[in-house]
């Protein structure tokens, strides 16, 4: 049970954006996706949506391509994050947390996508928001309920089929308490026959909550492994141009502290005019 792909590459033009990647998220993992501004992560997650095109390479969902699986039948499997989400009309956060129940309605909505709404609202901790309309809703409020809504959808599965969850940056909006409750949500979630793949910029949240991370360095693999297998001094450095202390996290988290030394200053010169 996982999602693998397979010699994953996109161009655009003269552009290369992935190139040759390959890797498998498994069940019951949360796989975290990093590296600079513009190595490739919402692309590739992308790609694993099928939103965009694959120059080369196939996508599995449970050993099947995405092709070959049913829009309906996967869209009650499959819930995906986007980084940012644009609704401007005057809907209530029930409402805009309802639409992820869209697959799962066949005439009209019923007592329980009701009580799954909010069952995920009182997850993400924005049940006191449920009359509010959305574009009244402050930017880290808009991404939680953006996550409720993607949580309704695959909150359940017949004959406990596996579920597939995959974040695009989902706590760039959030407050450090609600980083830390996102992030154990999707671990929740993970340990619930979930595969959970997500972009993150905090290295520190990725050594703490995800079980691999795949680093990525101008469109390709450059490591994937656990965090404490990966996320070193040296590989830091060279992915992310910065010169980081890397210490042991407390003592119940097996998993490395990463602290930045900050870039190397260099003398500026200012040119006359």
């Amino acid at each position: 049970m996982s999602i693998k792909a397979e010699n994953l590459s996109v161009e655009i033009g003269k552009k290369t954006l992935l190139k040759d990647v390959s890797f498998e998220a498994k069940s019951g993992e949360v796989t975290a996706i990093l590296g600079a501004n513009g190595a490739g992560k919402s692309t590739l997650l992308k790609t694993l949506c099928g939103e965009l095109k694959l120059t080369n390479g196939e996508v599995y969902f449970e050993e099947k391509t995405l092709n070959n699986w049913q829009i309906d039948k996967l869209s009650k499997l499959r819930g995906v994050l986007p980084q940012s989400f644009e609704l401007n009309f005057p809907f209530t956060v029930e409402e805009v947390t309802l639409l992820g129940r869209t697959p799962h309605i066949k005439f009209a909505e019923s007592k329980k996508d009701f009580a799954i709404v909010e069952k995920a609202l009182e997850l993400v901790e924005a049940s006191d928001l449920k009359d509010r309309f959305y574009p009244t809703l402050s930017g880290g409020e808009r991404q939680r309920v953006q996550l409720a809504r993607v949580l309704t959808q695959i909150w359940e599965s017949e004959k406990d089929e596996a579920r597939f969850l995959l974040l695009d940056e989902p706590t760039s909006s959030l407050d450090l308490a609600h980083q830390h409750l996102t992030l154990q949500t999707a671990t929740d979630f993970a340990d619930k026959n979930t595969t959970v793949i997500t972009v993150l910029h905090d290295l520190n949240l990725a050594s703490q909550y995800a079980d691999k991370v795949l680093v990525l360095k101008k469109g390709k693999v450059f490591a994937f492994d656990s965090p404490k297998n990966v996320l070193n001094s040296r590989l830091i450095k060279e992915v992310f141009g910065i010169e980081v202390y890397i210490t042991n996290h407390a003592k119940d988290f097996d998993v490395p502290l990463i602290v930045p030394m900050g870039k190397s200053k260099e003398k500026a010169f200012i040119a006359k005019v």
